[in-house]
């Protein structure tokens, strides 16, 4: 972290070409682990309601669809870009989905409306602090048997210690209260503990992988 890292949007922006590419090489059988995300998720042609927050290219909405081909989804990314790529993926469900440019992390979400929201390789850029925050104002955004997914990394304890440190020093030094990309990914005991603190009445790990330092959480109301 000897530089100062790009701000948040900017960085998305520029990576939006090849971001799919890049995700396809973190693992080692990307369709699989993208189908894990939906898997909790209850087949129906009603047309539920999703929010997937960081939403990025879309490449878990494919999986969704199938399950919920009728679904109605919040999209919410930073990153223009990036949306616009999500945008030449699904034209066939454009009627479906709606795009929302800016931060999940201060757009309001309505109460008790959701059927499901997801997150996949987004959260990892925030401390626990927010993340908690962002948590509760999940929990009150879903219906009462709704279900929230999160897809992300997740490292050792002691790593997670040292990303913060390093975030913590470099906050200090260099960065204003915008939103930068910083990797500071949680232990998956410190994702489990967030979200239980949120008050989510049951978590559940469906997916970990400590090679790939991938884990996928189901939350439910």
């Amino acid at each position: 972290m000897s530089e100062k890292p790009e701000e948040m949007s900017k960085f998305f922006d520029d990576r939006a070409t090849g971001y799919d590419e890049h995700m396809h090489g973190m693992f080692q059988d990307f369709d699989s682990f993208y189908k894990k995300i939906s898997k909790p998720i209850i087949v129906t042609e009603k047309p539920v309601k999703v929010l997937d927050l960081g939403c990025g290219t879309g490449n878990q909405l494919k999986g969704i669809f199938q399950k919920l081909p009728n679904a109605r989804v919040t999209a919410i990314d930073l990153s223009e870009e990036m949306l616009g790529k999500l945008k030449e993926k699904y034209p066939s469900y454009l009627k479906q989905i709606e795009i929302v440019q800016g931060s999940y992390l201060t757009l309001p979400f309505s109460a008790c409306f959701y059927d499901y929201v997801v997150s996949v390789y987004s959260l990892h850029h925030f401390t626990k602090d927010v993340k908690r925050t962002l948590y509760e104002k999940i929990k009150k955004s879903l219906k009462p048997e709704g279900m929230y997914i999160e897809g992300d990394c997740v490292v050792s304890a002691d790593m997670e210690a040292q990303l913060l440190a390093n975030y913590q020093q470099l906050v200090t030094k260099e960065l204003s209260n915008d939103l930068y990309h910083v990797d500071i990914p949680c232990s998956l005991q410190t994702q489990i503990n967030l979200l239980q603190d949120a008050g989510f009445s049951k978590v559940d790990v469906i997916y970990h992988d400590e090679d790939e330092e991938a884990a996928i959480i189901v939350a439910q109301v």
